[in-house]
């Protein structure tokens, strides 16, 4: 069974990874750039942050994919992938540069950026 956990992005202040195990003793205590309530369910619903899933799936360097990484991948030609979830198949699927649905993982990736902090490498 694959490992659940979660990513939340604000905008100037970075990641903060395994937020949905980030209980702070009090509420709004600022901590790695972030101002954390004391239950992972009340950022879900602020405006500012975004909460991203791992896929359960590592790159060829052994790092995480979360949906919004920006991987390429090797197996045939180099293609540029966004990692997102797609709704119809109920998995995440990778979106190519051009806009292409690809539901399946290829072999060999590497996560290149994000889609916070590198949209350039999309666009």
């Amino acid at each position: 069974m694959r490992e659940i956990k979660f990513r939340a992005w604000k905008n100037g202040n970075g990641f903060a990874y395994d937020v949905q195990n980030e209980y702070d003793s009090e509420p709004w205590v600022y901590k790695d750039g972030f101002v954390n309530c004391d239950c992972f369910g009340s950022l879900l619903n602020r405006d500012e942050i975004i909460i991203e899933q791992f896929t359960g799936l590592y790159d060829k360097n052994g790092k995480e994919i979360y949906e919004g990484d920006i991987i390429d991948s090797y197996d045939n030609d180099s293609y540029k992938y966004v990692i997102k979830w797609n709704d119809r198949l109920a998995s995440f699927t990778c979106v190519s540069d051009d806009g292409h649905d690809d539901e399946y993982m290829h072999t060999i990736v590497e996560i290149i950026g994000n889609i916070h902090e590198n949209p350039e490498l999309i666009e």
